[in-house]
This record gives C-alpha cells, structure tokens and sequence, in this order.
C-alpha cells in the first residue's frame, strides 16, 4: 500500500529563504491578517460588544469570501514559484491577503474620519495612518515571497479597497439605521451588545461612569 500523501495547512504556513533576514521580517508580516483576525477582533466582539466592530467583521468576512470566489472562478495559477513553496494547488488571483489587508485599512480609515470621534487630533491621525504600513507591507511580502505575481497582488489591493468602500455605504445605510433597534432586542441587552459610535470619547465617558460607580459602591457601603 502506498504511503499517505501528506498536505501542510495553507492557512499560516509562510515560507521564506533561508538567510533571508527582510524575507523573514516580510513573512512575519505577512501573518497580519490572521493575527487581526483571530486575535484582536474576536477579542473586540467579546469584551467590547460592539455592533460597529461586528459590521467590520461581517465585511472582511464577505470580503473574503468574494475574493475565495473570484479565485474558483478566473483559476489563474500562481507564480512558478509556488512549487517551492508548496502552494500550486490554491490559485493566486486576486491576492486574498491583500485584499484582507486593504479593506481593512480602508474601512478603518473611513470609519475614523467619518464615525468615529477622537479626544486629539493626533489619536485620529495615527489610527488613520497605522493601518496602510501594515497593508503595503503585507501586500509586498506577498509577492516578495513569490506566493503572487505583483498583478495579482494589486488586484487584490484593489478589489479590497472597493469592496471596502461599497460595505461603508451598505452600513451606513442598512445596518447602521438598525443599530438603536438592534440595541433595544431583549437579547442584545442580556448580552450587553452596543454602539458606542455616537459618544464623542468612549474611554473618557467610561473612565467618568466607572468613578462614577465607584464612589456610589462607597457610599452605599458606608
């Protein structure tokens, strides 16, 4: 009986030259992606609730599945490169983790000169600005690795920062109107589940509610 053929999981599995010292930095970047999304935003959702941050994730989830459907559809091989790194088997255009990556710098961006209110205008500037380092290089190790051709990357730039646009308007329009009702559902308010968008300093007003509720415990205490 023939051995088993044994495959590696696509999801984190990043190569790079060996010696490569930018090589190695770019596919530390490149686990960005995974790291927003399975880190930091599930742990938003949990202990923030709040409705904006799901919409954010219903997008890039939507986002992806666009772009994993765009890939079944036009079938465009990726680079040669690929047999080395043992990816052939998945198809490189448009660049999932570009597209991942742009649509969630654009979206951030839209969202921070748009909805969202900061204390100082230098917080504002740095989160508008933070996210789009963290993009282009993502997009950049993608092709410097060799898992896409530059075409393919950009693609996936691309059609990361339209579908990003086109889930602000869909939001702003469809889920955002909802957001008073959502809150008011008897579930969402066993869960505490929010939107937070309409407070100018969310950090002030729960640092001024939490002093707040400190000194009426002490009090009652007394």
């Amino acid at each position: 009986m023939l051995p088993p053929v044994y495959k590696s999981v696509e999801l984190t599995h990043v190569r790079y030259p060996e010696g490569d010292g930018l090589g190695k930095l770019l596919a530390l970047a490149s686990l960005a992606p995974y790291t927003i999304a399975f880190g930091a935003f599930p742990a938003l959702i949990i202990f923030r609730r709040e409705l904006q941050t799901m919409v954010f994730c219903l997008g890039l989830i939507v986002n992806e599945a666009l772009c994993q459907s765009l890939k079944r559809f036009f079938m465009e091989p990726r680079p040669p490169s690929c047999a080395i790194l043992e990816c052939c088997s998945s198809f490189g255009w448009p660049s999932s983790h570009s597209a991942w990556v742009t649509f969630f710098a654009t979206y951030s961006t839209l969202l921070c000169l748009r909805r969202l209110t900061f204390s100082d205008w230098l917080s504002k500037w740095a989160a508008v600005v933070i996210p789009w380092p963290v993009a282009f290089s993502v997009m950049w190790s993608r092709a410097y690795l060799g898992y896409h051709t530059w075409r393919q990357v950009w693609a996936g730039g691309a059609i990361g920062c339209c579908n990003a646009l086109a889930w602000y308007v869909i939001s702003a329009c469809v889920f955002i109107p909802t957001f008073r009702t959502i809150e008011d559902h008897p579930i969402c308010r066993y869960l505490c589940i929010r939107d937070s968008s309409h407070i100018p300093n969310v950090m002030l007003a729960e640092y001024r509610h939490s002093r707040v509720v400190r000194k009426q415990n002490e009090f009652e205490g007394r």
